[in-house]
């Protein structure tokens, strides 16, 4: 099975096509482990975009025969797990992701980076599972790993201080999540770029919880900075720019009620 068939398969509306899925997924069989792969890579994105419940069920469904048909003639391989536990954690299937990441994490023979990796994913659906500690742990033990690999410098490093920001924000711990969504930030701006979309969402993040610290003028600065890049971006009638347009409008207000707060105490002791 080609690319291009693969392709043609999910943008042509057949995806409901029972006959045809068995086909495609029987081709797999013979499909070389990078096609398969690449495959797999496509369906990703495919529970991404496909809007409805019964339709990234019918795309995760494709995705779990693809790694059946795959492992009858290869064995279960780390990046095919990986990838369908990826596609079940967009599809909010987090126990199965679990369980898959940690299939994936038992296969001999993965490099420290993939160790870290997989332990970076593991943390995803245990967070959402709400079994946060569990989930910050094992972010601890990928941040050891990735930083003796690469310095601290690496968007899977952002990535993972992003996913530590919003953990410690569930458990009430603003400081500590104002520390990891600063920490993600940076590595953010010094790997992917200011226009790059979890850039600019860990930074409306920090922004939340400058808000919630009182911190208004420096989350004004930030936020004004998200419009910009935002309205760049998408225009401003996209639902992203109009989400962080009505961040913007509570720190506008909080910094509005600081000041005459301020005004108020400082006409008091005058008086």
């Amino acid at each position: 099975m080609s690319q291009a068939d693969f392709i043609l398969y999910f943008t042509s509306g057949s995806q409901h096509d029972p006959e045809l899925a068995a086909h495609l997924t029987d081709s797999a069989l013979n499909a070389p482990e990078s096609s398969v792969l690449c495959m797999l890579a496509q369906l990703l994105m495919q529970v991404v975009y496909t809007g409805g419940g019964e339709g990234k069920a019918a795309v995760l469904g494709m995705a779990r025969r693809l790694i059946q048909a795959s492992k009858l003639v290869r064995g279960e391989t780390l990046e095919e797990l990986n990838l369908l536990a990826n596609a079940c954690v967009v599809g909010k299937e987090y126990a199965e992701a679990l369980a898959l990441y940690r299939r994936a994490f038992e296969i001999d023979g993965a490099t420290e980076f993939q160790r870290g990796v997989l332990l970076m994913n593991m943390a995803v659906p245990l967070i959402k599972l709400g079994r946060v500690e569990e989930g910050l742990a094992l972010n601890l033990q990928a941040e050891t790993i990735l930083n003796k690999i690469f310095g601290g410098r690496h968007v899977k490093l952002a990535v993972l201080y992003a996913g530590m920001s919003e953990a410690e924000q569930l458990l009430g711990r603003t400081d500590a999540a104002m520390e990891y969504a600063r920490r993600a930030r940076e590595v953010f701006l010094a790997t992917a770029g200011a226009y790059d979309t979890r850039c600019l969402s860990t930074t409306q993040r920090l922004c939340t919880l400058l808000t919630e610290k009182g911190l208004f003028d420096e989350a004004h600065e930030l936020m004004a900075q998200v419009l910009v890049r935002l309205r760049t971006l998408h225009g401003e009638p996209h639902p992203r720019y109009q989400k962080a347009a009505k961040l913007f409008d509570r720190v506008c207000q909080g910094m509005s009620y600081a000041e005459a707060n301020q005004w108020m105490n400082d006409t008091l002791e005058t008086n």
